[in-house]
């Protein structure tokens, strides 16, 4: 949030701080999403800057592999809290979805060595 804060404030046009947030690759961010980040005023902005952190912190204690990773985006808004107004919900959201990554990786040679070792004693 700290680098998207500091664009924010930044003392330039509204197309160069356009394109410095769409030049943060770990968020993938759609011009959209960026017009609205930057169309928050300073008390919005500051609720989603609260809230981002947390629904993230909600959505990686569960189990993400590649896979469900579509499935737990989808279930962002739920995890959203309601203080916000649609327009900050619509960044957080957003904002969300591009931070959660997979934490869990099927490590198929690993599983197939603790079930050969399992086998003999069913």
């Amino acid at each position: 949030m700290g680098i998207i804060d500091t664009v924010r404030n930044e003392d330039a046009t509204l197309a160069a701080k356009s394109d410095l947030l769409l030049a943060i690759e770990d968020l993938d961010l759609s011009a959209e999403s960026v017009l609205q980040i930057l169309s928050l005023d300073d008390t919005q902005w500051e609720a989603v800057a609260t809230e981002t952190p947390l629904a993230v912190d909600r959505a990686m204690r569960d189990e993400i592999r590649e896979s469900t990773l579509p499935l737990i985006q989808r279930r962002v808004p739920m995890l959203i809290g309601g203080a916000l107004d649609e327009a900050a919900n619509d960044v957080a959201i957003s904002l969300v979805q591009g931070l959660i990554r997979p934490n869990s990786v099927l490590n198929a040679e690993r599983t197939k060595q603790l079930r050969d070792e399992a086998s003999p004693r069913c």
